[in-house]
């Protein structure tokens, strides 16, 4: 699913933020996902933009403090940060680390939106979900899981939290919050 997806995160930080001049990303290399390939997408849209990029290894949770540290003393302006179960419930807690330095955030999902960061964008999930119990369905009759086709979103969706936006400092222009599907206001 990364295909396309991470380059679209750093235009659209890009896009908000014109002036921006680097970026920094958060990856766990113990997510089974293609992250080596999320990372190195990343690289390269933020290259094509002019932008300097960093990434920074988190396993755990006691890597991510010290990590902003890093982010901040690089003189890095924004963080992507990927689908990931460490990421995931430490959602909050990472987006109070970067609303504190003031750094705005983009995630992969709307959980993450909801949860303090500034933009997330990513597949929407109600529909392959609701592709699942078809999937179930086959695999009780007795299909195998190999000859059953596998499902790529098809829609995806750009969350902007204005209150995040409020609490970093920064201004999201009318013509990039119009892009978002849904605005926390």
């Amino acid at each position: 699913m990364g295909v396309d997806v991470a380059p679209k995160r750093v235009q659209l930080l890009k896009s908000a933020f014109p002036d921006l001049l680097s970026v920094a990303m958060l990856f766990d290399p113990v997510v089974a996902y293609n992250v080596v390939r999320e990372v190195e997408e990343t690289r390269l849209a933020a290259n094509k933009l002019g932008m300097s990029f960093e990434a920074f290894e988190a396993r755990v949770w006691d890597d991510v403090e010290p990590i902003f540290q890093k982010i901040v003393d690089h003189h890095l302006a924004a963080v992507i940060v990927p689908q990931g179960p460490m990421f995931f419930n430490e959602r909050r807690r990472i987006a109070q680390l970067a609303i504190d330095r003031k750094l705005p955030t983009m995630a992969a999902s709307d959980v993450f939106t909801d949860g303090g960061f500034l933009m997330s964008y990513g597949a929407d999930w109600p529909p392959l979900f609701k592709a699942v119990p078809s999937y179930v369905d086959k695999l009780l009759k007795g299909a195998k899981p190999a000859d059953l086709p596998v499902q790529q979103p098809t829609s995806f969706e750009f969350i902007i939290n204005m209150q995040t936006a409020k609490s970093v400092g920064v201004q999201i222009p009318a013509s990039i919050q119009l892009l978002a599907g849904r605005v926390i206001e």
